[in-house]
């Protein structure tokens, strides 16, 4: 799961409001706290700007720090620094208006920082824990650790408290008022007050509601990760007051109207959404929202589309009606064969491997339903996990498997299963004439009787 700071900060109180009855009081946090304010005039323009991050335990002394954009869905790399030898790394980028970036060896571990006006920022991290790094002497970052502690203390308390929501707004418009560059953050972590009294509409009323308070016709928030993250948890929280997954659809089709189409806090906010639906498993929700990503940004490429397109391609392994990716590998005979090439046919893919006990086991089952329906327009592709090519051919001629198969013999490495969220087997997977996935993982009689529902016989 991608460690970024304020997903973390959202993610964990959602979870501890869960937890909390109706009519639990909640102690009210302290009011005393000042805003920090922070000035959002633009200060004289800087040259350049030095990031210098103190790291314990620092990985391989090849490894980079690496300063990121936000980009959407995932995140583009700006900036990197080796070590000078005692775990200090030093970042330079020209100077500019204030913006956030992500710090750290990787993109599943960062932290964040608010950069622009400042000269030299300094951090302190654990390598382990990018996301809880520290700023030292930073006005302006100091002022955004004031605002996540300040929300999250808000966020752990009873949600549906309206002294506390009043609180919040109140706090939020200070923020306003002074000043702060960080108000929106605050502001999107401050949904609506729910005031109906039938719990089983609070769903539908935060999945219609949630950002109503927030105008995206602000276009400063194009330049805020925090819609990123806010619309995250926003998935988050609402696909666990439902089991409607059609409704979560709708809900953040909903919020995302709120949004000019045309705006980097779209994209944001599309992203926020593929990550949670991705991390829930969501994946007939995520491949619809992947779909528009790609279409939508397809030509504007800021590094992510390859990892997106795999994960689209994966999705449709796991989801019945989707297609499924093609398959590509080497035979027996060492020529190239692909699953596309058995399109119009009723294919079963079938991994295992020679090594596999449970799969030679299955094997009998397998060839008895080829035998069955291979006149009826039914075909197998087996793919095998093997790394011994002798090994993979005996296996097929000992167990009599007349099929077409494939390996990349990369073992658990191979390609093929990374592609088809393979981790176990034997593992199969049934699809239809248009090459969309029926149903995955069937064996013995399950099999038998889809086949025979399928094929009506």
């Amino acid at each position: 799961m991608r460690k970024l700071f304020f997903l973390f900060l959202l993610a964990l109180p959602f979870g501890l409001i869960a937890q909390q009855s109706a009519t639990s009081k909640a102690k009210k946090p302290a009011t005393t706290t000042k805003p920090a304010a922070v000035s959002t005039t633009k200060p004289t323009p800087i040259a350049s700007i030095r990031v210098i991050c103190s790291v314990i335990e620092p990985p391989s002394p090849m490894d980079s720090l690496n300063l990121y954009e936000y980009a959407g869905y995932g995140m583009r790399k700006i900036a990197a620094a080796a070590s000078d030898g005692k775990g200090v790394y030093t970042l330079t980028i020209p100077g500019g208006p204030l913006k956030f970036y992500g710090i750290g060896f990787n993109e599943a571990n960062t932290g964040r920082v608010v950069l622009g006006d400042e000269p030299e920022v300094k951090l302190w991290a654990n390598a382990q824990f990018m996301d809880r790094a520290r700023t030292l002497g930073s006005k302006q970052n100091a002022g955004l650790e004031q605002v996540i502690r300040k929300m999250s203390v808000y966020q752990m308390t009873n949600w549906n408290d309206p002294e506390l929501y009043k609180e919040r707004v109140s706090y939020v418009d200070s923020l306003k008022k002074a000043g702060s560059f960080f108000w929106r953050s605050a502001n999107l972590l401050s949904p609506p007050f729910f005031q109906g009294k039938d719990v089983n509409r609070e769903g539908e009323y935060y999945g219609m509601n949630w950002f109503s308070h927030v105008d995206f016709n602000d276009r400063v928030y194009d330049q805020y990760p925090d819609v990123y993250f806010a619309f995250a948890a926003f998935a988050n929280r609402i696909s666990s007051m439902t089991n409607q997954e059609d409704e979560v659809r709708l809900w953040c089709e909903t919020q995302l109207k709120r949004i000019p189409a045309n705006s980097e806090a779209y994209r944001l906010a599309l992203g926020g959404i593929l990550r949670t639906f991705q991390q829930r498993q969501m994946m007939a929700s995520f491949a619809r929202f992947a779909k528009e990503y790609v279409d939508k940004y397809e030509n504007k490429d800021r590094g992510e589309m390859e990892s997106l397109k795999f994960e689209l391609a994966k999705a449709g392994t796991s989801t019945p009606g989707m297609a499924v990716p093609d398959l590509i590998g080497m035979t027996p005979e060492n020529e190239s064969f692909s699953l596309s090439a058995l399109r119009g046919k009723i294919v079963l893919i079938d991994f295992w491997a020679s090594w596999c006990g449970p799969c030679r086991k299955e094997n009998p089952n397998v060839r008895a339903v080829y035998q069955k329906y291979k006149d009826q327009g039914f075909e197998i592709l087996g793919v095998s996990l093997d790394r011994d090519a002798v090994a993979w051919k005996k296996a097929i001629a000992d167990d009599q498997l007349p099929w077409k198969h494939i390996s990349d013999l990369k073992g658990w490495q191979s390609s093929h299963a990374a592609l088809y969220s393979v981790s176990s087997i034997p593992q199969t997977l049934l699809i239809d004439r248009d090459g969309k996935l029926i149903v995955r993982n069937l064996r013995g009689e399950g099999l038998k009787t889809k086949l025979a529902e399928v094929f009506g016989n």
